[in-house]
């Protein structure tokens, strides 16, 4: 996680009531919380009255993207010797491994699915599980794997010649609006649990490795004033209706998830915000885990003949969140388990 060194007059929350400085950027932690719900709302809705409203959780992936690839630059910069091998080992270690512990642990379920419901639909993949994973969700690990790798690839070089960096920033905010704005190759499109959702959150991508290369150079300062944080939020809550009232678009996925990062870098918080945010920790193993919960609850639904109704949905949601939450939680701090909870 990244430190706060200076915090501007005029930033978020200044007051000493109302605030406290951190060495992590609270806000982030709060705002990766949010986005692991959201998923876990994204994944949710099969009712009429709400299927359409998991538009609500799309600027998530886009959030979760553009954050990895800051803080690859980042690390860069705060560890500027680092091997390309040893960051590539420690990448593997921490993202593709638990990749392959929550297959198995998905194609389990499945298995379980299988025997004691076999009624009900089930799926097992083929070769391709070595990039999509056993289970829907999976996809983003080693999309995020690979992600990561090329930015500190393409970053390095560029963090010794601060006036070429920034030309190459400027240059990644129009490289994802044009990918936003472009239908994807046919090769593309027809791999839609993989390449298609690569190139979906590819803008969030390119916009946060504009973002941590310019960072340092009077960005930061003025990210951290109140004025930019307030407006980046109410662009994202604006860009966030705007899905509800239109549907699906991903330049307006990737930003408003890119502003929702923007705003969350604000250095100080409240004293609320650091207590929920707290659980910021386990966020991607909510994402992991969710899917386990939220397909267990939906199996026993099915067998007890429960209708698909938005009050199911919302039952659904709420045990999802509490459940993926709990379980993260709890893999997190056992140490044979830690590395699950990625």
């Amino acid at each position: 996680m990244a430190t706060v060194t200076a915090i501007p007059r005029g930033s978020l929350c200044s007051s000493r009531q109302a605030a406290r400085p951190s060495t992590r950027l609270m806000w982030l932690d709060f705002a990766r919380l949010a986005a692991a719900y959201s998923i876990v709302w994204l994944h949710t809705p099969r009712s009429p009255q709400l299927s359409s409203w998991n538009v609500l959780g799309r600027f998530a992936v886009p959030f979760f993207t553009a954050g990895a690839v800051f803080f690859v630059i980042d690390g860069l910069r705060r560890q500027p010797h680092r091997s390309w091998r040893e960051y590539a080992v420690n990448r593997f270690r921490r993202i593709y491994v638990p990749f392959v512990g929550w297959s198995l642990i998905y194609v389990l379920l499945k298995l379980f699915k299988k025997v004691a419901l076999p009624d009900q639909a089930n799926d097992f993949s083929g070769f391709k599980i070595l990039w999509t994973g056993t289970f829907w969700h999976l996809w983003f690990m080693p999309f995020v794997l690979v992600v990561t790798l090329a930015t500190f690839i393409a970053a390095r070089p560029l963090l010794r010649r601060k006036k070429l960096g920034c030309i190459v920033g400027a240059v990644a905010i129009p490289v994802g609006l044009l990918v936003a704005c472009t239908n994807p190759p046919d090769w593309v499109a027809a791999d839609a649990n993989f390449a298609l959702l690569a190139w979906q959150a590819l803008p969030a991508a390119c916009w946060g490795f504009a973002v941590a290369l310019v960072f340092p150079y009077g960005l930061k300062r003025i990210v951290f004033y109140r004025t930019t944080t307030l407006i980046a939020i109410g662009g994202f809550a604006t860009l966030v209706a705007w899905l509800v009232a239109c549907g699906r678009n991903d330049f307006v996925e990737n930003l408003s998830g890119t502003l929702l990062f923007i705003a969350a870098l604000q250095p100080q918080a409240p004293v609320w915000v650091e207590r929920f945010g707290r659980f910021g920790a386990v966020a991607f193993g909510i994402y992991l885990a969710h899917p386990l919960v939220i397909k267990t609850f939906e199996a026993v639904a099915t067998k007890l003949h429960w209708p698909i109704t938005w009050p199911l949905d919302l039952t659904t949601f709420a045990i999802a969140a509490i459940g993926s939450t709990w379980l993260a939680w709890a893999l997190a701090r056992w140490r044979h388990t830690r590395w699950l909870a990625a």
